[in-house]
């Protein structure tokens, strides 16, 4: 965790938080969880960087749609194992 050194990496790469437009972050709608992290995560680097993001809610099947067509430029996926 070093918001200077982000910083400097964003700024070298060209990057200008104060006017960049905001990245958007997918998550499924119908996970209250996920949603929570995201707006945790649009905190943090609005806070830490000052990058905006926006979390985007979508249903399931039109995420999964995105994802493999590779339109969305952010998501938050997680897996669990179903299994012992």
């Amino acid at each position: 965790f070093d918001p200077a050194a982000a910083k400097q990496e964003l700024a070298a790469a060209g990057f200008n938080p104060a006017t960049m437009p905001p990245l958007p972050l997918a998550v499924r709608a119908d996970n209250v969880d996920a949603k929570i992290i995201a707006e945790s995560i649009a905190a943090d680097l609005k806070k830490n960087l000052g990058v905006k993001v926006q979390p985007q809610t979508l249903d399931w099947g039109t995420m999964l749609k995105l994802r493999n067509e590779g339109k969305l430029p952010s998501a938050f996926l997680s897996w669990y194992a179903d299994y012992v």
